[in-house]
């Protein structure tokens, strides 16, 4: 796996290496017998004691999903702990996440490669990281070969189903959720379920509002309002993704739906920045009316 995560991931090369295994759906193992539920990475015990509870701090902040805090956090367990891939894979993930420090991303994911290139941590951070930008693809194959390394993790489950929801593949997504449930029958997720989503289900909640956000055709949809409508077309065509998303959501199955649902609550930046452009086009419309009447 040299060099496979060296600029965003190389997912050429990952391409490369998953070449003879193309169909989405072949050769995944089937585990049907259930064990112990794993953290979202699990551990590879260095010395115990160090930095144990900077990690565990560090744990804690990335599940709530507070990742640039989490970040601050692993620079120092990374001190503490320079050869801990599990400090390195929370590192790369959460950074990724927080769409900062893109060199420090690199970084973490060259160190894995080098040192850890046989360890399905590794694959399933790639993975990981490419779920955070979006890149299904490259994201689908890092986390088949997770699984394929360690068909016990139910986190490697849940990644390889977000990167299939990301698709829109579900029925595959699915079956994925079906086996991280026979492994560990606590990471099911039932619709209304007030608990807090843990990281996987985030994930996959935020492949599916990816997935029904896009491929609306928006640009083009702007261009033809434009011409026949003025700028309140505009504003219509800036409004088209907001109104497909809750169309296609409400299509899903369970626990696709719920988990897009919950996701989205915590989408703030994005619908104040749609509704203010949305508002903003409307204002401008209507000034330039009262100046034309």
């Amino acid at each position: 796996m040299q060099g496979s995560t060296e600029t965003d991931l190389q997912a050429q090369t990952a391409e490369e290496i998953l070449a003879s295994k193309t169909d989405r759906r072949r050769d995944l193992p089937v585990e049907e017998a259930p064990a112990p539920a794993k953290n979202v990475f699990e551990t590879v015990h260095t010395t115990p004691d160090v930095g144990a509870s900077v990690v565990e701090e560090a744990r804690s902040l990335f599940e709530q999903r507070r990742f640039s805090d989490a970040a601050r956090v692993l620079e120092s367990a990374e001190r503490l702990r320079p050869d801990d891939p599990e400090v390195l894979a929370l590192s790369a993930v959460a950074n990724a996440n927080a769409g900062k420090n893109r060199p420090k991303v690199r970084a973490a994911l060259r160190r894995l490669s080098e040192d850890f290139g046989t360890n399905p941590l590794t694959w399933r951070t790639v993975s990981d990281v490419a779920l955070a930008r979006f890149q299904f693809d490259p994201a689908q194959k890092a986390a088949r070969t997770a699984v394929q390394m360690s068909p016990r993790s139910s986190a490697g489950w849940h990644s390889l189903a977000a990167a299939y929801a990301g698709h829109g593949w579900y029925d595959e997504a699915n079956e994925c959720l079906t086996q991280a449930h026979l492994i560990d029958p606590q990471s099911e997720y039932r619709a209304n379920d007030p608990t807090p989503l843990t990281f996987g289900q985030w994930q996959i909640g935020r492949s599916v509002n990816y997935w029904a956000l896009t491929r609306t055709y928006l640009a083009l949809a702007a261009v033809v309002a434009f011409v026949y409508i003025g700028l309140l077309g505009v504003a219509l065509a800036l409004s088209a993704p907001m109104l497909m998303r809750e169309v296609r959501v409400r299509r899903l199955s369970e626990p696709f739906q719920s988990l897009a649902q919950r996701e989205w609550q915590s989408e703030h930046k994005l619908r104040i920045a749609n509704a203010l452009a949305v508002m903003g086009v409307l204002i401008l419309w209507v000034l330039l009316f009262s100046i034309r009447g």
